[in-house]
């Protein structure tokens, strides 16, 4: 799709994708960056009904597997590799999943009395390793 297409279907005219964005490369690694922490809430809120470690887990998981949005983003961290320029955005967009993530695990393990053999912060960054490994 031609980025006088993306504007079109927007309801924009073409030179306000490349005015704001610079290409539409640049939209896409934007919205997928956009898109990556909403559905890491929405896997986020399909774990807080769940009663163990291991349906929040499953919860969790599937969740954020079944996610198109984080498909997207795993497909922006492979484009950014070639566009360096970009990269910027994915890393802070990574580090906001990782910071999250570990908040979600404490506040979890607190309120639930539940325990892990590793530091949250370990456990959020292998979370979305094995998440975007398998969506790769």
């Amino acid at each position: 799709m031609s980025a006088a297409e993306i504007a079109r279907d927007a309801g924009a005219f073409p030179s306000q994708v490349t005015y704001y964005f610079g290409s539409k490369e640049a939209l896409f690694v934007e919205a997928a960056c956009r898109g990556a922490p909403h559905a890491a809430a929405q896997a986020e809120r399909a774990g807080a009904s769940k009663r163990s470690p291991r349906s929040y887990v499953r919860a969790v998981v599937h969740t954020a597997l079944d996610s198109p949005a984080l498909l997207s983003f795993v497909e922006a961290a492979l484009l950014v590799r070639g566009r360096q320029e970009l990269a910027p955005r994915v890393r802070e967009t990574f580090e906001r999943l990782h910071t999250e993530a570990e908040r979600a695990i404490a506040e979890n393990l607190a309120a639930r009395g539940w325990e892990i053999h590793a530091a949250p912060a370990a456990e959020a960054r292998g979370f979305w390793a094995a998440i975007l490994g398998v969506a790769l």
